[in-house]
């Protein structure tokens, strides 16, 4: 999450730099092209590895979630930043750092909903 959100706040601040519109949309848009790639290779990889099919899917699952938030956060943060006169530049640590905790937060939520409390638990454990 923190390299997807990083890359969106580059190309935010950019923009923002040379007088362009950041739109939350459109990189919403490049975050499911991405998502595209790396959900499919996470869940295959995950299934090749022995995980149950609902393990696989909660981890592709929480990669999808990971890369669409920091997408928006990536361009909403400089933007907001930018709205404020607070320079956008800032929004880099910011994002690597929000994304670093909520990326932890959303993949054990998401094996919580999928899997339940006693099959997330021993889907994680190592054997």
């Amino acid at each position: 999450g923190g390299n997807v959100g990083g890359q969106t706040v580059v190309m935010a601040v950019r923009k923002l730099a040379l007088g362009e519109n950041v739109s939350i949309g459109y990189e919403a848009l490049v975050g499911l092209k991405l998502c595209a790639v790396l959900v499919p290779v996470a869940f295959i990889r995950c299934w090749a590895q022995h995980f149950s099919t609902s393990g696989s899917m909660a981890v592709a699952i929480s990669i999808m979630a990971v890369v669409l938030v920091a997408a928006l956060l990536g361009a909403g943060i400089p933007k907001i930043l930018f709205m404020v006169s607070i320079d956008p530049a800032h929004a880099t640590p910011i994002i690597q750092v929000v994304m670093d905790i909520l990326g932890v937060c959303i993949v054990c939520v998401t094996g919580l909903l999928l899997l339940g409390p006693k099959a997330a638990a021993e889907q994680w454990k190592v054997h």
